[in-house]
């Protein structure tokens, strides 16, 4: 570790991170994580975002702050009414945050803001490095718009992390293929063919430590691994995990009937973003491949 970065963690000074989101899957892992190194972890509710005197007592104290806040786009049906919830409870949110971050005396040096690969767009195809452009789709202009805004803070540097399906037993996409896969439930979605690109939380969580401890990553980073898997193999792999036959094949008329413009956007997303900061970085991936997270 150089000296820029012991500046920061030097002599085993307790640290404060704040934290946005922090009931979230990711939001909780990440605090167990940051006790068990000994830092102090604040979190950032809502009714601190409309309080600004609450914001910069808690954004003061911080010497990383971690913006995770966001309505579940996994969740209902997207009516207007939820996609601009979606919107909102993102692009508003990180307005608010920077605003008041920009006003602080003793400013925080990281400000690391969550985005997704969903910022290339529902059928990228491959995606090489972080300075592909972006997609056109919902969720594509939900997160070039979320980018702008956190990019928006000025004292000190910002690492905007393009999350890829985060997959955890504990919550989201996995838990609910294993749970499907239990009843022989969860089989191919449409042509099977599309390419889905994931991280595991131990390795997000690794990676949230490597962009606070490396003051070369700024900017986007793709938190992916180097190894997206087809929704055909995916399946594979799960019923072969489970020794069971997952049955329920689902046709993409039939998704896009179930789940309309929700499904284009996460059910039969074609993807295979590769994580080249990382990889630039030379991180080592716990999880390096779907097998081997199972």
């Amino acid at each position: 570790m150089d000296k820029k970065q012991l500046d920061l963690f030097r002599d085993g000074e307790q640290r404060t991170v704040a934290i946005t989101g922090i009931s979230g899957m990711v939001g909780v892992y990440l605090k167990k994580h940051f006790i068990k190194k000994g830092w102090k972890v604040r979190s950032i509710k809502r009714g601190h975002l409309e309080d600004k005197g609450a914001l910069l007592s808690i954004l003061s104290e911080a010497d990383v702050v971690i913006n995770l806040a966001g309505e579940n786009v996994g969740m209902g049906r997207w009516t207007e009414k939820k996609k601009d919830r979606i919107y909102q409870s993102r692009i508003g949110v990180t307005s608010a945050l920077v605003e008041v971050l920009n006003d602080l005396k003793m400013e925080p040096k990281i400000f690391i803001s969550a985005s997704a690969t969903g910022y290339y767009g529902s059928d990228a195809g491959d995606v090489e490095n972080e300075e592909c452009m972006a997609g056109k789709d919902f969720l594509a202009k939900v997160c070039v718009d979320w980018e702008k805004e956190a990019q928006k803070y000025q004292k000190g540097r910002v690492v905007i992390t393009r999350f890829g399906a985060i997959l955890s037993k504990e919550g989201g996409l996995l838990k609910k293929l294993l749970l499907l896969g239990k009843f022989c439930l969860g089989g191919v979605i449409g042509s099977g063919n599309q390419m889905l690109s994931w991280i595991s939380i131990e390795d997000l969580t690794s990676v949230i430590s490597l962009c606070i401890e490396n003051e070369d990553i700024k900017g986007a980073i793709n938190v992916t691994s180097p190894n997206p898997i087809s929704n055909k193999e995916l399946t594979r792999l799960m019923s072969k995990k489970l020794s069971r036959p997952l049955l329920l094949r689902m046709p993409e008329f039939l998704a896009k009937l179930f789940f309309g413009e929700k499904a284009d956007a996460l059910l039969l997303s074609n993807q295979s973003v590769m994580p080249k900061k990382l990889e630039d970085v030379c991180f080592t991936f716990r999880h390096k491949t779907f097998k081997e997270l199972l």
